[in-house]
């Protein structure tokens, strides 16, 4: 349950048991607050479209500003389960951080990675890598001394897959690892005689049925 401050009395007197009750009570908002059931990502564009409202986050909220703004002007109160963002960042928006709120600061733009993701190019900013349960591939050809000086840190919960001459700089920038750091695996040709071959019998074995 979700309650403005100013009618928490009058509610309170209407529902039995109320202190007992798993319920956010939040601050009062000059135009209202606005609900959002979902992690959340704010920029300098995406925060245009809020006039000075509350905003309240069912989830996380990825934060990443490249020029100063004003961000209560914008955002009077922001309530969320966690802030991502780095210091620069965190230093507009800290003075419209509900107390509850947890915040995670990192250095250089976030890469958050939940699927499938090819690093083919070059960086040409500091970044954070998070591969939350998906594949992360480096391409054998990056530089290494980019990587080196542009990534901050990668935390792994998934599969990583560098080529020999990277994965020594991959393995030192991983600092939380809870999945897997490999060198790409290439079948041989013998691997795939025996995958045609498993193929084949399976084909005839339906067609004799």
């Amino acid at each position: 349950m979700i309650i403005i401050n100013d009618y928490e009395d009058e509610i309170a007197q209407l529902i039995d048991e109320y202190y007992g009750i798993n319920k956010t009570v939040i601050p009062n908002s000059s135009k209202g607050f606005i609900y959002i059931e979902d992690d959340i990502k704010l920029d300098n564009n995406s925060i245009k479209k809020y006039k000075g409202n509350g905003l309240y986050i069912n989830g996380v909220a990825e934060i990443e500003f490249e020029e100063n703004i004003d961000f209560q002007n914008h955002i009077e109160c922001l309530i969320c389960d966690k802030v991502i963002c780095d210091e620069k960042t965190y230093n507009m928006i800290k003075d419209s951080l509900s107390d509850e709120v947890e915040v995670e600061i990192i250095k250089g733009r976030l890469i958050n990675n939940k699927g499938k993701m090819v690093m083919s190019e070059d960086l040409e900013q500091e970044v954070t890598i998070k591969n939350m349960g998906g594949k992360l591939i480096f391409n054998e050809n990056l530089n290494a001394d980019n990587l080196e000086k542009s990534v901050s840190e990668i935390i792994n919960y998934g599969l990583i897959e560098a080529p020999k001459n990277l994965i020594n700089i991959i393995t030192k920038k991983v600092k939380q690892n809870y999945g897997k750091i490999r060198e790409p695996i290439e079948k041989n040709e013998e691997v795939q005689k025996e995958e045609k071959e498993d193929i084949l019998y399976s084909n005839m074995a339906m067609l004799k049925l």
